[in-house]
């Protein structure tokens, strides 16, 4: 009944509108269903100002919509910029993508303007009913379909049932549950974890339908154009990276994330972006599975392993980037099931433990060697740990041999693996003019960073500010986990060592760090695991039951109240308004055609938007004039798409069309891409080598 009730009155439809106002008002939209425009049939709310882009969604009754009416602003003497104005659905599906051009002025707009994808409106002193007005042409008709409606009521059937029907429970049987709570701290710690991790996938979920975008796109858009590749030519390990001219093949990591996405894609008909995050998603909740069997070898109970993963799957940072197309999450499973098995064989010294060990690390060496680095050290830790314990005698040295066997399949096999991978990418990127820039040894400082970088207290002010988004932004807390491990004295061994090895990551690869918040993906499971232990620590201690659970629930609800303030505001920001602009203007080019960007970094954003192969001149960092000619002589027998241009290219434009002239490549086609609305989003844009 809770379902129904939900499924009707919830809105079905919005119309969503990204606006940008100089000025604080109410923005309103009426719609025509046949009545014509009447306040009823309206929607109002608040305007924002200060000279940010916000999304304005305004509910929607099911009808026939012959007209809508929106109203940008209740007075005069403003700018405003809309950058797009669509349909969705109440699961964010886009359902009508109105362009800027069918938003026509109505009333009370001084000047407009449609320029590099926006509308710009410029409201006079007078123009106090300010008017736009949407035709769809034939009436759109928007009716939820039976399967949409059913799902929904599912969702809030688990959502609200399940919790009351809980709650029931207990009202029937209270004596001998609620008398005695925490006599079985199995069933408690189960909910909980439950609880956690329907609330990752139902928070990792949101803005799952937009398209690969939002922080860090460079990189987000490099692993998803090697996919849309894949899809398009046969598998191979010199993969097609097609943005640094041909040979189009520049690999970075090994593509085991790629080829299961592709597979996804393939067998399942899942669009590309939503493969990609499903893959990533996968891989993320995969990686509680040997954390739990790691939990085990520090004789950890399973109430609290529970109570522990629960910390985990609550994380705001990793429901946030788990999401997104990258090899992250992939690294990290095999890189903690690398150490699970490492941990359980120091115990049991079974042959296929130490089969599992080789497996795992090289797995994780090959997909991302510096996720690999950081686990290697205490895989080291568990494999030698009973070497040294006692004085050893010259026969006891056989022994010794024998068990650093084990260490040196454990760590040799996958780092020659990951440096073989390396060798042979090295090898394949410098078949490209350009590719030379990104080999391991063109990029070797900015994947270390220099001393002094390490010893700057801005780069470890940078690096401590992103810290807190794993859990919370609340100092108390991080207070609170250090007087609990002083105060109780217990697991303050583990607690510390995972504190050192959360920061042996930007301690070994500084710069990368550094440059990109998504590396925190390979350390940030050492600190949340450190916090973790703070609170088994207080649940082991003599009484500490309930105080050790408290802390549990304080600690999830603080990580729920962290995503909602930090990163679902980003979740549900769209970027499909880009990607067509981008599209725009792309659609004169044919497919086959290579474009020629001076001024965009190595960034993949408008060659995977855009669905173009190209020739993207770095803006970071000097080429000399003979790797340019290299890589224009290449292009010869290529179709030129045309030339986009943003920015203050490094590489001069004159000398970039006077040597493509001189080697008889198309030059009619140049464009001046506005760069007011691109900066921002490239401004992080920088090689990356993994």
């Amino acid at each position: 009944m809770v379902a129904l009730i939900c499924s009707a009155s919830e809105p079905s439809f919005y119309f969503e509108v990204s606006l940008r106002s100089s000025s604080f008002g109410t923005v309103q939209t009426f719609y025509d269903i046949g009545k014509g425009f009447n306040e009823h049939d309206s929607e109002r709310l608040p305007l924002r100002s200060a000279q940010s882009t916000a999304m304005y969604r305004f509910p929607l009754p099911e009808g026939e919509y012959r007209l809508i009416r929106f109203d940008p602003l209740d007075h005069g003497n403003a700018h405003l910029v809309i950058n797009y104005a669509r349909i969705v659905d109440k699961f964010g599906h886009t359902l009508r993508q109105f362009s800027l051009g069918e938003l026509r002025v109505a009333n009370d707009i001084s000047a407009s303007e449609i320029k590099d994808g926006r509308m710009s409106l410029i409201l006079g002193p007078a123009d106090n009913d300010s008017q736009l007005i949407i035709n769809p042409g034939t009436p759109l008709a928007l009716h939820m379909a039976l399967s949409a409606r059913l799902l929904f009521v599912g969702r809030v059937f688990l959502l609200c049932f399940l919790p009351l029907g809980a709650l029931g429970m207990l009202w029937l049987k209270p004596p001998s549950f609620l008398k005695q709570p925490f006599q079985r701290p199995l069933l408690w710690a189960v909910a909980l974890f439950a609880a956690c991790l329907l609330y990752c996938v139902w928070a990792a979920s949101i803005g799952w339908n937009d398209i690969t975008a939002g922080p860090y796109e460079f990189r987000l858009t490099e692993t998803a154009i090697t996919c849309f590749y894949m899809l398009r030519t046969p598998l191979t390990l010199a993969y097609q990276t097609p943005v640094l001219g041909p040979p189009w093949s520049v690999p970075m990591e090994f593509p085991l994330y790629q080829w299961l996405v592709v597979f996804v894609v393939k067998v399942f008909g899942t669009p590309l972006d939503q493969a990609g995050r499903l893959v990533s998603l996968s891989f993320f909740l995969l990686t509680l599975v040997p954390t739990n069997f790691l939990l085990g070898v520090f004789r950890v109970t399973r109430p609290h392993r529970l109570l522990f993963l629960a910390v985990i799957a609550v994380s705001p940072f990793y429901i946030f980037w788990a999401r997104t197309f990258l090899i992250e999450t992939t690294a990290l499973f095999f890189s903690v099931a690398y150490l699970a098995s490492a941990a359980l064989y120091s115990e049991r010294r079974t042959n296929w433990l130490i089969a599992s060990v080789c497996i795992c690390g090289t797995l994780a060496a090959l997909v991302k060697i510096t996720t690999f680095a950081l686990f290697a050290i205490p895989v080291v830790v568990f494999l030698t740990k009973d070497l040294f314990r006692r004085p050893l005698r010259l026969s006891q040295w056989i022994v010794v041999g024998q068990r650093l066997a084990p260490l040196v399949l454990a760590v040799g096999v996958p780092l020659a693996v990951g440096l073989w991978w390396t060798h042979y990418a090295d090898q394949v990127k410098e078949e490209n003019p350009l590719g030379h820039y990104l080999t391991s040894t063109g990029l070797m400082e900015w994947n270390f960073g220099s001393l002094r970088q390490r010893l700057s207290i801005a780069t470890w002010h940078t690096l401590l500010d992103r810290t807190p988004s794993l859990l919370t932004y609340d100092k108390a807390f991080w207070i609170g986990c250090l007087i609990a491990v002083i105060l109780t004295r217990r697991r303050w061994k583990e607690v510390g060592a995972c504190f050192l090895l959360y920061l042996s990551g930007p301690a070994i690869f500084t710069n990368l760090y550094v440059v990109h918040e998504y590396y925190m993906c390979a350390n940030g499971i050492f600190l949340l695991g450190a916090a973790g232990f703070c609170i088994i620590g207080v649940l082991e201690a003599p009484g500490g039951q309930k105080v050790g659970f408290a802390a549990a629930l304080v600690t999830v609800s603080l990580a729920f109240v962290c995503h909602k303030n930090l990163y679902l505001p980003i979740q549900r920001q769209t970027h499909r308004a880009f990607a067509s602009h981008v599209k725009e203007l792309v659609k004169n080019t044919e497919r086959d055609s290579v474009i020629v960007f001076l001024g965009f970094d190595y960034s993949s954003v408008w060659p995977y938007y855009g669905e173009r192969r190209a020739l993207m001149l770095p803006t970071r960092q000097r080429v000399s004039d003979s790797d340019v000619q290299r890589a224009l002589r290449n292009l010869q027998g290529y179709k030129i798409g045309g030339i986009f241009v943003t920015g203050r290219p490094i590489y001069p434009l004159e000398s970039l069309l006077t040597k493509m002239k001189a080697l008889g490549l198309d030059t009619s086609h140049v464009k001046v891409v506005d760069s007011a609305g691109w900066d921002a989003r490239t401004a992080r844009s920088s090689p990356d080598h993994d």
